[in-house]
């Protein structure tokens, strides 16, 4: 799952950037803002292919495999389809 995959590596340099940030006594709100920042730079900059399989996967799996049709319009289009 490549969902999976990329929000685990976000996650991951989330946290080295984290822990590096707080080590260096910049602050907990300001380390937690930098990291944020950063895992989102390295998603963006160093894995569009992974960031692209994973939005593709969410789309496939949150879109309905066809479109909905009411009752109604359904009737009318297979009356069309038997003239």
């Amino acid at each position: 799952m490549p969902f999976i995959k990329f929000s685990a590596l976000r996650f991951g340099v989330a946290i080295l950037v984290f822990i590096a940030c707080v080590y260096l006594q910049v602050g907990i709100v300001m380390a937690t803002v930098v990291a944020l920042i950063v895992s989102w730079a390295v998603g963006f900059l160093f894995f569009p292919k992974l960031r692209l399989e994973a939005a593709g996967y969410l789309q496939r799996r949150y879109s309905p495999s066809k479109p909905h049709r009411s009752k109604v319009e359904a009737e009318d289009n297979d009356a069309e389809d038997r003239l």
